[in-house]
């Protein structure tokens, strides 16, 4: 079992949340900015209703702009 530090560290690594005591889903999705559906989809098979302290949550991948076809094949996303 990680260490408490050990453990921040790899949740920030890995892009992840260590539960603190007292939190919920809602208010660690609202903390990271994400929906509760997208992290309770990046994290199937987990109890929302029973999380513990010291679990490790993965947090759903945000991307900062949106895709799109610029600088691929093309240039301007259209057909080579």
């Amino acid at each position: 079992m990680f260490r408490p530090r050990r453990r921040a560290a790899l949740a920030q690594l890995l892009r992840a949340h260590v539960v603190a005591d007292g939190e919920s889903a809602w208010t660690i999705a609202n903390e990271h900015g994400v929906g509760l559906a997208a992290l309770q989809d990046a994290n199937v098979g987990l109890d929302f209703a029973a999380l513990q302290p010291g679990q490790l949550l993965q947090l759903p991948v945000q991307f900062e702009a949106p895709l799109t076809g610029e600088g691929l094949e093309g240039g301007k996303g259209g057909a080579a």
